[in-house]
């Protein structure tokens, strides 16, 4: 069996819209190699690993908190959210695969 070679990173939030509702929000991702490496693994440290989660977090919260639930509803089945957690996370480590799931 093949040994996973990236880390799964992974966060949630409670967060309130617009209208009152109160949702938790979990933010997935994996990270990446970056495109000339030559290791076989994309392991990040620690801290870079907490600077994604807190990225991802503030991306979450700030989206999540600046419109209703209906207009929610739209970010997160257009991935809107997933996209700009990626960019954000970027600056930090690459990341790959990133999934917004609300719960509510």
């Amino acid at each position: 069996p093949q040994v996973a070679a990236v880390y799964f990173v992974e966060c949630s939030v409670d967060v309130k819209t617009t209208d009152g509702y109160i949702l938790r929000v979990f933010g997935m991702a994996f990270t990446k190699k970056q495109p000339r490496q030559q290791e076989k693994t994309a392991y990040a440290q620690s801290a870079q690993l907490r600077a994604i989660r807190q990225q991802m977090m503030k991306v979450i919260t700030e989206q999540c908190t600046s419109c209703d639930l209906k207009a929610l509803v739209v970010k997160f089945t257009s991935e809107a959210i997933s996209k700009e957690m990626e960019s954000a996370a970027q600056r930090v480590f690459p990341i790959q695969n990133v999934l917004t799931i609300p719960q509510g």
